[in-house]
């Protein structure tokens, strides 16, 4: 085993040295010795794809046999018998998720919500993620995607959520992992690989896994969920406004002359804040959202709420404006996870 600074020293002039540095965005001055010191000090993320780049062929071989170490082979297979021997300080920046090779420089790509946005929306569909949070739309490309970034309306796994099968494999392959055939069997490994790489759980991401799995079949549920189900199903809703609490009032008096009010309980504390409904033991979940907001917060509500009532939850949902596709992507998020839902319009 050789270590890097005595690699350096035995085997890079001065140009090969300059060379290294720029393809690791790390400026060299000074003498030799300077520059290795200079080298050592500063981060070396991704050195191993570059460190020996510049070689022919012929200097391979050369170094392979000052190491002791097999010349024969392709210019890849002697790499990486060199580099089995080079003592590389193992640096751990938890900010960099992957490392690529372009054009001769090393690209430390941080898969974060500023990077999604930049690789995988034009400049349209960023304004239309503006419009939904009510931001302004105006600037170029970069100052939309800051804006986004530092208003904070839009976590990752949400991001990742709105990418179709390709996309995600994208995002997959620049992690080394594979794709799931369900959409959020994907998004749920992309958020694991993530964490798993910065070496640390981050709080204030809820990762799909962190939901108990679906283990029911609508046929295997209980009775009184069926019984709670058809009846919500059918219902037509009275209400001359489109307001939570007014139809709310008026679900619980229907609740009551169906159920009993002994059989039929409001705002019901549960993990996560309080329930609209509990009825027959089964949660019932009332909202009308009008914009993407108000979908993503839901969202988030009702997979608190399932850890109460796991399969027996009901979304009971009026749109009062939201976006179709908004809407679409919502509710499956929903049903991905055993929450049904009932839609009215």
């Amino acid at each position: 085993m050789i270590e890097l600074s005595d690699f350096l020293e035995q085997f890079f002039d001065r140009a090969d040295l300059r060379r290294l540095g720029e393809s690791l965005d790390i400026t060299l001055r000074g003498g030799k010795e300077d520059m290795i010191q200079s080298m050592m000090g500063s981060d070396l993320t991704g050195i191993e794809l570059t460190l020996l780049s510049g070689f022919t062929k012929y200097g391979l071989q050369s170094i392979a046999r000052r190491l002791g170490t097999r010349t024969s082979g392709t210019n890849a297979e002697i790499s990486t018998q060199i580099l089995e021997l080079i003592q590389i300080p193992r640096q751990h920046d938890r900010k960099v998720h992957t490392i690529l090779l372009n054009r001769g420089r090393v690209e430390k790509i941080t898969i974060n919500v500023a990077y999604l946005l930049e690789t995988f929306f034009d400049k349209e569909s960023l304004q239309d993620l503006c419009r939904d949070v009510e931001l302004p739309v105006s600037g170029t490309k970069a100052d939309i995607i800051d804006r986004l970034v530092r208003s904070k309306q839009y976590r990752l796994q949400e991001i990742l959520e709105m990418f179709d099968k390709d996309e995600l494999a994208e995002v997959c392959e620049l992690l080394s992992i594979r794709p799931s055939f369900l959409k959020s069997n994907t998004v749920a490994s992309i958020i694991s690989a993530l964490k798993e790489k910065e070496g640390r759980h981050a709080h204030h991401e809820k990762p799909v896994e962190a939901i108990p799995p679906v283990k029911q079949t609508d046929s295997e549920k209980p009775g009184q969920f069926s019984e709670v189900f058809a009846f919500l199903k059918d219902y037509r809703v009275q209400a001359y406004e489109i307001s939570s609490r007014i139809i709310e009032d008026e679900l619980d008096q229907a609740l009551v002359a169906r159920f009993g009010r002994l059989n039929v309980s409001r705002q019901v504390p549960v993990t996560g804040g309080r329930i609209d409904f509990e009825v027959l033991g089964v949660g019932v979940e009332v909202k009308t959202p009008s914009k993407m907001p108000e979908l993503r917060q839901m969202v988030a509500q009702l997979f608190d709420y399932r850890r109460t009532y796991n399969e027996s939850l009901i979304l009971f949902l009026v749109n009062a404006g939201a976006k179709p596709k908004d809407l679409a992507n919502y509710t499956r998020q929903c049903k991905q996870h055993g929450i049904e839902v009932i839609i009215k319009e």
